[in-house]
């Protein structure tokens, strides 16, 4: 996702907004004076304020999902990590020639994956199968084991499913686009809402005006936010991979 469509979402909602009201402002002028009464204006904003406080509820829940799903994608992010760097573990603990040749190939995977993000999320993998996963699946069981070698094999087995789970979560929630029919008929009351505040406002009023300026680039602040969470990936607020770096220093990446 672009880097700058928060910003420029945040900025066509603002000016839609202005137009909206300046547009408005102008039609004043061409409706006839007995709707403009006091008693028709109370009345029209009477009509229209259901109307404000449903497009009001409807941002702040389009707000609250898109942080939940920030939040959901970091607490993969720190899933994936924490599991990443046990299954290292549990190889360098497996030991012998196969754990430890099976090690060396899924460090340097790990090092690919936080060294290109995209790999994270467009699921560019290098290969269509990673030899790490077929060392690790056909690791030996030692003869006479009393269970604990097979035990720690059917770990690392569970431990590299969930780090491959949780990679394809993370990269199936980061291309979720942002609401297109709700961001439509939002886009369709915001601009019944300002042209209406245009013709119910006294004709071309500074004060009227800068409100409705205000009001507008409170809007477009919400819509900033609501895209930044959901992109995630790139813009003004990003995913922490700070426990990515966590398991690179580990493994004696720098």
């Amino acid at each position: 996702m672009s880097e700058h469509i928060s910003y420029d979402s945040a900025i066509a909602i603002t000016t839609l907004c202005i137009c909206a009201y300046y547009a408005g402002a102008r039609c004043r002028a061409w409706v006839p004076e007995y709707l403009l009464g006091g008693d028709a204006i109370t009345a029209g904003r009477f009509v229209a304020l259901p109307l404000m406080l449903t497009t009001a509820i409807v941002m702040a829940m389009m707000l609250f999902t898109a942080r939940n799903s920030f939040d959901d994608k970091q607490d993969l992010i720190s899933n994936m990590a924490s599991n990443a760097l046990q299954l290292d573990r549990m190889l360098a603990f497996y030991g012998g020639p196969q754990g430890g040749k099976a090690q060396v190939e899924y460090r340097d995977y790990l090092k690919y994956l936080i060294a290109n993000p995209k790999a994270i999320w467009q699921l560019a993998d290098r290969t269509t199968v990673e030899k790490f996963a077929v060392d690790i699946q056909s690791l030996p069981i030692p003869k006479g084991d009393t269970g604990v070698a097979k035990a720690s094999k059917e770990h690392m087995l569970d431990l590299m499913a969930k780090v491959s789970r949780d990679r394809f979560h993370l990269a199936t929630k980061a291309q979720r686009v942002i609401y297109p029919f709700s961001m439509s008929i939002l886009l369709i009351w915001l601009v019944a809402m300002f042209s209406f505040m245009g013709v119910t406002s006294p004709m071309l009023n500074g004060p009227s005006f800068w409100f409705s300026v205000v009001a507008a680039a409170c809007v477009g602040s919400i819509s900033f936010l609501i895209v930044e969470y959901t992109s995630s990936s790139a813009g003004f607020i990003t995913l922490d991979m700070s426990p990515f770096e966590l398991v690179l220093r580990n493994i004696g990446g720098k």
